[in-house]
């Protein structure tokens, strides 16, 4: 769901421009949001979307700090890749890149309709991706940064 709020804002920041400026910003709203999953960590002590945050976990602040105080501390990985996106990161943005691919056609359907419903609930999840056994999701009330 975070993904098609990120494609949303960033599409309607380009309402009032020229056709061409218009599907530059389309497409630049494109190119960029799957890229931007990559700055986000996962909080793995938390559930739903809110796992997923651009801010460090209270674990690895913890880890930080005392690697910071001297304290030697082992993850079975180099500290320099200690901030390189997990698994579950990169993922996200393999599924966002997935999906931009495969429903192109009805994003910028929806972008230049004049009337468009909101992108993230019906017009795209509902209507087109989710199977109906999986909209258990679309009841979080839970918002992501964007």
């Amino acid at each position: 769901m975070y993904i098609f709020s990120v494609v949303t804002g960033l599409l309607k920041k380009a309402e009032n421009i020229s056709a061409v400026e218009r599907e530059l910003k389309f497409v630049e709203a494109l190119e960029g949001t799957c890229e931007r999953m990559l700055q986000y960590k996962v909080h793995k002590e938390k559930s739903d979307i809110s796992r997923f945050a651009k801010e460090e976990s209270t674990t690895m602040k913890a880890l930080n700090e005392l690697r910071n105080k001297g304290v030697k501390v082992e993850l079975g990985m180099p500290y320099e890749m200690w901030d390189t996106p997990s698994v579950e990161v990169v993922t996200l943005k393999q599924n966002c890149e997935t999906l931009l691919e495969h429903y192109e056609n009805d994003l910028e359907q929806w972008y230049y309709n004049q009337d468009r419903p909101l992108l993230e609930v019906e017009y795209l999840c509902k209507k087109r991706v989710l199977k109906r056994m999986e909209r258990d999701c679309m009841k979080t009330s839970n918002s992501l940064e964007l």
